[in-house]
């Protein structure tokens, strides 16, 4: 699925991370208004929801800032 969103987007727009708090960290990162995330999990999967929300409630300075 990875390499066919990216041959149709003609760049690496999508990829797999090992682990739910990477993932949070590499979309508080990298993330952009206008993004669309897709996660896909058969559970709750060690709370990678709320580590993401978490993750870009958060501004550069490290303060709390509303989504």
């Amino acid at each position: 699925v990875i390499a066919e969103i990216n041959t149709i987007a003609g760049e690496a727009r999508a990829l797999r991370l090992p682990g739910s708090q990477e993932i949070a960290d590499y979309l508080s990162t990298h993330g952009a208004p206008g993004d669309v995330v897709l996660v896909m999990s058969n559970g709750a999967f060690d709370g990678v929801h709320d580590k993401i929300l978490r993750g870009l409630s958060m501004n550069s300075s490290g303060q709390d800032q509303l989504l």
